[in-house]
């Protein structure tokens, strides 16, 4: 079947590494239509994945998973627009996949039009830390009427799409797994991980990595303060900023200064191979304040032969098997955080053991050939 993947986003996340690698599994039978410029045309077109652009506006991207009605209300004219567009591009395609919310909403709004089913890759966990009410009602009240098939990334995920009120019929667990292939990639070169530690910790200090956009709810402000009860370790920060995290990430900057730790934590930005520079660091450090649907840093620390640590809700704890695979530390917890880094930096034969049994659970459990059978699975029951 031709399938016509729909995204909002037009930098790559997780779910657009998803994404990708369920593209990829079908090559000529698939094609991309984004809502929005950005840098994941160049991913792409690097991939020879066809696409196209149908712009939304800035308006419709604002509109956030914790908005209120006034901003869905300003988001309308666009909306239109681009319910027009996908029910027009749609009726070449057989199947509509969505990865994201405001896609899915679209592509809700269109099908009286389009009239294609819909598989929607629910890459949230629908709960109050991270949607409004109203949000929250909206979307499930669209999937039940629109919604052929909805996959969710974790079964912590599936219970809370059930508990605000989603159908369970028709919705399914499907790992978001990570692309082998890509993770030999980014490894191969074993220079450019000796680079990366030469360059973030040139006196062999031991060195922690935290990876994830620059967001309130990832945590950066536990980690930095985790940092200072750790001395003698160097720290990155990697991830870029969004325009409406700019505050935030001034905010870091003081508490950097507050900290003293200036001489000891590194703000990198966004980077193109951050398995490999995961792979340079002695831990990663997963610090959510608020539940995960799943873990895709985990498992790239994981695959990258890294040890981990995981925020202990949500999907998290289905990704590490605490002090097998990883560790885990309760959600805003700085002193539980610094004592699981000091347990790896103190323990190394220990920590290369977790390493390689994480290792092994990744490649077993959570490449991307779990994710492409369990899609297989939900368009076969369509």
């Amino acid at each position: 079947m031709k399938m016509l993947f729909v995204t909002h986003a037009g930098d790559p996340g997780g779910a657009e590494f998803t994404l990708l690698a369920v593209c990829r599994s079908m090559r000529e039978d698939a094609e991309v239509l984004l809502l929005q410029h950005g840098s994941f045309e160049k991913v792409l077109r690097e991939q020879n994945i066809r696409y196209s652009v149908h712009e939304m506006g800035s308006v419709a991207h604002g509109v956030r998973r914790g908005g209120d009605l006034r901003s869905v209300v300003r988001a309308i004219p666009a909306t239109v627009s681009a319910v027009a567009h996908l029910a027009r591009t749609a009726r070449r395609f057989d199947v509509v996949v969505c990865f994201s919310q405001k896609a899915f909403v679209i592509a809700a709004l269109a099908k009286p039009f389009m009239r294609r089913p819909i598989v929607w890759f629910m890459n949230d966990i629908l709960s109050t830390d991270h949607f409004s009410p109203l949000m929250i009602r909206m979307v499930t009240g669209l999937a039940r009427i629109a919604a052929d098939q909805v996959a969710l990334v974790s079964q912590q995920a599936m219970d809370a799409w059930v508990r605000a009120g989603g159908r369970r019929r028709g919705a399914n667990v499907v790992i978001s797994g990570i692309d082998t292939d890509d993770i030999a990639r980014q490894l191969e070169d074993r220079a450019r991980v000796v680079s990366y530690r030469a360059r973030f910790t040139p006196d062999g200090r031991p060195l922690i990595g935290m990876f994830g956009r620059i967001c309130r709810w990832k945590g950066q402000d536990v980690f930095l303060r985790a940092m200072a009860q750790v001395p003698g370790a160097r720290a990155i920060v990697v991830g870029g900023t969004f325009f409406e995290e700019r505050e935030f990430a001034q905010e870091l900057s003081r508490l950097v200064t507050e900290l003293a730790l200036s001489d000891r934590v590194e703000f990198v930005g966004h980077v193109e191979d951050p398995i490999t520079l995961m792979a340079a660091c002695d831990v990663v450090a997963h610090c959510s304040t608020a539940p995960e649907p799943s873990g895709r840093v985990i498992t790239e620390a994981m695959f990258a032969g890294t040890p981990v640590i995981g925020s202990n809700a949500g999907g998290v704890p289905e990704f590490i098997v605490q002090n097998e695979t990883g560790q885990l530390t309760p959600l805003n917890d700085h002193e539980a955080l610094a004592a699981a880094i000091r347990r790896y930096l103190d323990n190394p034969q220990w920590s290369r053991e977790v390493a390689a049994k994480a290792r092994h659970s990744a490649e077993e459990k959570f490449s991307a050939r779990a994710t492409i059978s369990g899609f297989q699975r939900a368009i076969e029951s369509l």
